[in-house]
């Protein structure tokens, strides 16, 4: 019998143990992305997330065993090329910035601050969760990310649920650690009494942006009942449904509850049309609909009632008003000014407000013309991706991961037209990991 020796040609290194390390990692990864709180170091500057002390151990693991791939080894940890698009595209947008920084600050005369800068690392963070999520390629691998978002989703949805009623005292002890902006501690202090108004703000300190990932978890546990015939993966999906759309409705987000219809929509048009065949559609829908009908009191609390379904309420006109403004002043000041369809103004922190109700506003404003296309180039890549990886998987598992980023990148576009969502660490994160373990199983697929 031949035996190869490890880098001589033909060589097959065992993945076991690399494996075993990606997906402990990917775990903790996707639980410090949806369950973490920021840590906050200092008023004003970037506060550090789970995930980040997460991306940096890897990194740093990565950058100390490169010697081994010069010997033909592999590392416990590594990055591939993976999707060549998505890679160039967030490329683009870390260049672009660069040049609008510099030509804003000249252009406008404006100062430049150390916080312009931290558009870099945040672009160049997003792509290395990207890469991490390209990971998920063995079968074994696919279901624990499963598992890891599901049962993470699930614990923020339960928690969601207990501030809305304070059980266990948590919005004593808990939700303070969610809500770290002074904007926001207004929010607490109704849910503390338990007033009206009140909104949850689950594991994200914010009530929309929260119900952002509830939205996600909702999409997912739908991509499981159409895909997944494991009684007990399906169980914990029902329950799991419950409760994000128990959390969602105390959220009171009027885009989450337009973006949930949507994606129901979406789901059963592409099932209808071929992509799982309508028999497994219906099934999945009176799960569905009978879960809605278990959590429905949720949609009775005053709350609710106000913000999501009267729309002639002043609190509609108002959100509504914010949402239109945030995407036309940008346009009409690029009028003004020519050089932003061009290069945008940069971040400008020492000169506007960084906040915004609509993404592609932003987008537009900071990085011109140029970075708003790689921005809808970005989410529209990320859609098709996922959706021919839907289409064309045979096994139930991939499926089931294509599905849900590509409910994902619906949800992402339709609340970027509402919410600053791509300066949102937890959110972005969440959004890079699903696509790229979109990316992860088409490529295995390919290579198998």
């Amino acid at each position: 019998m031949t035996v190869i020796r490890p880098g001589a040609p033909g060589y097959v290194r065992p993945r076991a143990k690399e494996t075993s390390v990606q997906r402990v990692v990917l775990a903790l990864l996707v639980m410090a992305v949806v369950l973490a709180p920021n840590i906050t170091i200092r008023t004003g500057m970037y506060s550090p997330r789970g995930e980040d002390l997460i991306l940096v151990a890897v990194a740093a693991v990565w950058a100390l065993t490169l010697p081994l791939k010069r010997r033909r080894m592999e590392p416990p940890v590594g990055f591939s090329h993976g999707n060549l698009i998505l890679t160039r595209i967030m490329g683009g947008m870390f260049y672009g910035a660069v040049i609008s920084i510099g030509v804003g600050t000249i252009a406008f005369q404006q100062q430049l601050v150390f916080n312009d800068w931290m558009i870099l690392p945040m672009i160049a963070r997003y792509w290395l969760i990207f890469q991490m999520g390209q990971w998920v390629g063995q079968e074994t691998e696919q279901r624990v990310f499963l598992w890891a978002v599901m049962v993470s989703l699930g614990l923020s949805a339960s928690i969601g649920v207990l501030q809305y009623f304070n059980l266990f005292g948590i919005n004593d002890w808990l939700t303070p650690l969610y809500v770290m902006e002074h904007t926001r501690v207004v929010g607490l202090i109704l849910l503390k009494l338990g007033l009206p108004g009140a909104r949850v703000v689950g594991t994200h300190g914010d009530p929309r942006h929260y119900a952002y990932m509830l939205v996600v978890g909702i999409g997912l546990c739908i991509a499981i009942l159409l895909n997944l015939r494991s009684k007990a993966i399906q169980m914990t999906a029902v329950v799991v449904l419950g409760l994000c759309l128990m959390a969602m409705a105390f959220t009171a987000s009027r885009t989450a509850f337009l973006s949930s219809m949507v994606v129901f929509l979406v789901v059963i048009i592409i099932q209808l049309r071929g992509f799982g065949g309508g028999a497994r559609l219906m099934g999945g829908l009176l799960v569905v609909a009978t879960v809605i009908a278990l959590a429905s009191p949720a949609l009775e609390s005053s709350t609710f009632q106000d913000r999501v379904l009267d729309m002639d309420s002043r609190s509609f006109g108002s959100s509504s008003h914010a949402r239109i403004r945030d995407l036309r002043t940008p346009f009409v000041l690029a009028l003004e000014s020519p050089i932003i369809w061009m290069t945008g103004r940069g971040p400008s922190k020492s000169e506007i407000r960084t906040d915004s109700h609509n993404d592609f506003g932003w987008y537009f404003y900071r990085f011109g013309l140029p970075g708003l296309l790689l921005y809808l180039l970005l989410i529209a890549s990320g859609l098709k991706q996922s959706l021919r990886a839907w289409k064309y998987e045979a096994d139930p598992v991939k499926r089931t991961i294509s599905m849900v980023a590509f409910i994902s990148m619906i949800n992402w576009f339709l609340f970027a037209m509402a919410e600053n969502i791509f300066k949102d660490p937890q959110l972005m994160s969440l959004n890079m990991l699903l696509i790229g373990a979109c990316v992860g199983v088409s490529r295995m697929e390919q290579n198998d």
